[in-house]
């Protein structure tokens, strides 16, 4: 799942304002992983998913926007390519976005059997399109038959059951590993009217209600698909893992409620997202809730030592495969099948010189670094109101005006701009907000386009920009899970921050080169944000690091673009709505002094 906040799933905090039977019963009959972390955004999650090495550890600690020029290390073999060399029959459907600008980067040169799905980040659900070009491929060919009338969850759903049903048809006694990495529900907002009408009519928002379509529609995939295993006489000997790849955005519908903050942000609610696991039967693993620390990183060791624990179980001949070096996952098989201790004692959630956003959690001790995003804590969003403050009273009357005004922005902006680019504008919205919080209140927590980051640099390296110890925050999460108490205040913490400070730069010892994933190199095509367009050989590094510029800057001047327009929707409305008003009060006065004076 894409953007899935902690409240998004109904088995982590019910009640919710999302209705998802059959992930429930899942959940119900698996594992519940309730200290499950991930990176704040979609690339560097899915880097840690894909070489179990947190992001800062593969170059790869920002988010894939634009048109990137950079993907993954070669030279770090990831877990298709390491579960296709244990015999496994390897496809992947869905969401890549980890880089395709040649095609060694793209998913049939890193172990995939088979690829259907975007390079990209997102796309509009129905016309599979992002910006200029459709973002739709099967392997490296371009779908160019477009059906804009069908859901790309629906899409992906069926092709994904059309694999399992092949696969035990011709292979049946060979494994099968299917990465769906669904799209939904990343905005923008869309999905089939009959989720709109059916459990989520009742949502009173509009944001949130849509939201909860695109939840119910995939819900109903995953149905599909668990489906089609057991129609294959494959369910039994399944092992199931579902995960968002970070926090939701509340904007979007994608609540973290009860934590602080939202996706890309360090907080908690950025980070901490829905995720369960189901083992086959026959494995007598535990079900229920598991408490101990799990980081996305950890999936790859894990998966493997299952594999090469039931394939030297199975009669079938072992297979030699490599095994992967310079891990940060760690094997949590043992763990997760007793409920024993986590094996996991510590875990990098974020660490981004670009953003100068770093997050560590060491126990039940967290340590922020630098900007950690936006420093709002919002209430789950079961009333009208998207934006309320989870705590109205910690809030002045000014900040909660605010919300109320940029909630009625975003409301404006549905009915002026299209999809997907009013999301464009209600984030510039929020962060504009959010900044001008930090302005009133003396703070620096915004984590984009201020003073405090880097957007005039597109490579960097930690040995020489690391993350420093200011602006440090503590927390102990484990009592103070919204991150309201600052322990890093009290002189008693000071040891505390120290400790967690040291732990987590050995981390960063052995990193390569970071990239900042958004650099917008001037020859490239209009095309190059939805497929391959230089050659295998291309210096990517070097291109890097020449002249161009981040596409987050370009995005500074969108942002002011769109702030100015959405500002001027905003006079004209209150023109519009105050004029009459002030003429007819006018006119009003006028009528009573009239009668007043002939009344005299």
């Amino acid at each position: 799942m894409a953007d899935t906040g902690f409240s998004a799933a109904p088995h982590m905090t019910p009640p919710a304002t999302v209705f998802t039977p059959h992930m429930d019963a899942l959940a119900r009959e698996g594992t519940t992983l309730r200290n499950y972390y991930t990176h704040p955004t979609c690339t560097p999650s899915r880097a840690a998913l894909m070489t179990g090495r947190y992001a800062h550890n593969t170059g790869m600690p920002f988010p894939l926007i634009g048109k990137p020029l950079s993907g993954l290390p070669l030279d770090v073999p990831l877990l298709p390519e390491l579960l296709h060399a244990r015999g496994y029959s390897t496809h992947l459907v869905g969401k890549w976005h980890l880089g395709h600008s040649k095609h060694a980067f793209t998913p049939l040169a890193r172990g995939y059997d088979t690829f259907f799905g975007l390079h990209g980040g997102g796309f509009d659900h129905y016309t599979k399109s992002i910006g200029v070009c459709v973002d739709l491929w099967e392997g490296t060919v371009h779908v160019d038959a477009i059906n804009a009338s069908e859901h790309a969850t629906s899409l992906f759903t069926d092709r994904a059951v059309k694999i399992i049903r092949r696969h035990a048809a011709e292979l049946p006694d060979a494994p099968l590993f299917l990465t769906l990495s669904y799209t939904a529900p990343h905005d923008p907002l869309q999905a089939d009217p009959p989720y709109l009408s059916g459990a989520c009519a009742g949502v009173p928002n509009l944001i949130r209600r849509r939201f909860c379509a695109m939840m119910a529609q995939l819900d109903d995939g995953i149905a599909h698909v668990t489906a089609a295993l057991r129609e294959s006489g494959r369910w039994d000997r399944t092992l199931l893992i579902l995960t968002s790849d970070n926090g939701g955005m509340q904007y979007v519908g994608g609540s973290p409620f009860p934590l602080r903050g939202e996706k890309s942000m360090a907080w908690d609610g950025g980070v901490r997202v829905p995720a369960f696991v189901r083992a086959p039967p026959s494995w007598n693993w535990h079900s229920g809730d598991y408490n101990g620390l799990v980081h996305i990183a950890d999936w790859l060791p894990t998966i493997l030592s299952l594999v090469d624990q039931h394939s030297s179980n199975s009669t079938d001949t072992p297979v030699a495969a490599p095994a992967p070096t310079k891990l940060d996952g760690v094997d949590l098989s043992e763990a997760l099948s007793t409920n024993g201790d986590s094996p996991r004692r510590a875990a990098v959630l974020q660490l981004d010189v670009f953003l100068n956003s770093s997050a560590y959690r060491s126990g039940c001790l967290k340590l922020v670094l630098g900007c950690a995003g936006d420093r709002m804590a919002f209430a789950e969003s079961n009333t009208e109101r998207l934006l309320a403050p989870a705590d109205p009273s910690a809030e002045p009357a000014w900040v909660r005006a605010a919300l109320l005004a940029e909630e009625y922005a975003f409301r404006l902006v549905e009915h002026v701009v299209q999809p997907p680019i009013d999301q464009f504008v209600k984030y510039v919205i929020a962060l504009k907000m959010a900044q001008l919080r930090d302005v009133v209140e003396g703070t620096s927590h915004t984590h984009v386009l201020t003073r405090w980051q880097r957007n005039d640099i597109a490579v960097a390296s930690l040995a020489s920009m690391p993350p420093a110890l200011e602006r440090a925050q503590l927390f102990d999460v484990c009592v103070d899970p919204r991150e309201d108490f600052n322990l890093a205040r009290d002189p008693a913490h000071a040891a505390d921050v120290e400790r967690l400070f040291a732990e987590f730069s050995a981390t960063w010892a052995h990193a390569p080169t970071q990239f900042a994933g958004d650099v917008v190199y001037e020859s490239a095509p209009s095309t190059a944000g939805c497929g391959p367009w230089l050659s295998d050989d291309a210096d990517v590094e070097a291109m890097l690091a020449a002249p161009g510029h981040p596409f987050i800057r370009t995005f500074d001047r969108l942002a002011r673009f769109a702030l100015v327009l959405t500002m001027g929707f905003v006079v004209a409305v209150a023109t519009a709505v105050c004029v009459p008003c002030v003429c007819l009060c006018i006119c009003c006065r006028r009528r009573a002094h009239s009668k007043k004076v002939k009344t005299s």
